[in-house]
């Protein structure tokens, strides 16, 4: 005897018993609706999902591991906020390696601080060292410029292997400001600096050689009481040569070399002492009106001075560079680059 079936109705879904199985494929009439179907075979019922097993409470020694992960990534995130300071580690225990893996795949997604926060050098290495570096560049370049000045008052000439000796100097300063950075940053800072020390030695050279020719060639300016009494000894000249005599004027006059000399080695002894006592003798108001004289050739004298020596600054300062600085100074960049970038040492 065969298992009953339950069927259902395709027009009104009425499901009844049918006693036999034997009838799967026959067209019957639904007892509910009268209306005509095919019984088809039952589907198969569907096994239920088994319900998800509840996850196994951990043991004493795992919550420690957990515990230990948390504050770990607290002490990470703290550390990102403020200074890291030397604190005691906490050794977490050893727990089953199986346990361990999630965990452990979670924290390697995350990147350490400390790594972070580790700074980067090399060749392109600017950084906050540069300030540094031109401080230490123009230190050295304060030696050079003192050695090259002195040397060019001993001998007032060019000297191209300075330019060297100021690369030198300059990229030893920026190298020992530097400290571990080294690259093209402290290399062209090095050479700027170099390069800019060298014309401003030239300029100072030619500064100070044409002082000296200027005191050489037109003297120290005189002062007003001597240029005023000058003016009286020049009275006294004319007075002489009107009458027709001989002055003897004294042999080193016009020397050159004799550049502290004054206003009265210019003339004969006996002229310059009438001089002197008609000034004595004279009223204040023409003493006020030679004075006035006297600072008005005064000015002009120091006027004179100052175009002659401003323009013995440019000739000299042009005059500084030949063909050989066209190698000495690339050579002066080179060493105070080569210093500066530290390019031996790598």
């Amino acid at each position: 005897m065969s298992n009953p079936i339950r069927v259902e109705c395709t027009h009104c879904s009425s499901t009844f018993r049918v006693k036999s199985a034997g009838a799967i494929g026959k067209t019957v009439d639904c007892p509910k609706c009268s209306g005509k179907f095919v019984i088809q075979k039952p589907r198969p019922k569907s096994k239920p999902k088994p319900k998800p097993k509840p996850a196994p409470e951990l043991a004493p020694d795992e919550n420690v591991f957990v515990r230990d992960i948390d504050e770990n990534r607290r002490a990470r995130r703290q550390r990102r906020r403020t200074p890291q300071v030397e604190e005691e580690v906490h050794e977490p225990e050893e727990v089953p390696l199986a346990l361990a893996l999630p965990q452990l795949r979670r924290l390697k997604k995350k990147t350490d601080p400390s790594e972070e926060l580790e700074e980067e050098t090399g060749w392109l290495s600017m950084g906050m060292g540069v300030p540094v570096w031109i401080i230490g560049g123009l230190l050295g370049s304060l030696v050079g410029l003192g050695l090259w000045a002195f040397i060019g008052f001993l001998i007032p000439f060019p000297l191209g292997w300075m330019a060297v000796g100021m690369g030198f100097l300059v990229g030893l300063g920026v190298r020992f400001s530097a400290g571990e950075d080294d690259g093209i940053g402290p290399g062209i800072t090095a050479a700027v600096i170099t390069l800019f020390a060298i014309i401003l030695a030239k300029l100072i050279t030619a500064m100070i050689i044409a002082s000296m020719l200027t005191d050489i060639v037109m003297g120290p300016p005189a002062n007003v009481e001597d240029l005023s009494i000058q003016q009286v000894a020049d009275k006294i000249v004319d007075e002489r040569m009107d009458a027709g005599q001989d002055i003897q004027w004294p042999d080193d006059q016009w020397r050159l070399d004799d550049v502290g000399q004054d206003v009265s080695s210019e003339y004969p002894e006996d002229i310059w002492a009438e001089a002197v006592e008609r000034w004595e003798e004279m009223p204040p108001e023409e003493q006020q009106e030679l004075r006035e004289n006297a600072e008005k050739d005064l000015e002009l004298e120091e006027e004179g001075h100052e175009e002659f020596e401003a323009e013995g600054v440019g000739f000299i300062f042009l005059l500084s560079f030949g063909l050989l600085d066209f190698i000495w100074i690339p050579v002066a960049v080179f060493t105070a680059f080569q210093l500066g970038a530290n390019i031996a040492d790598n």
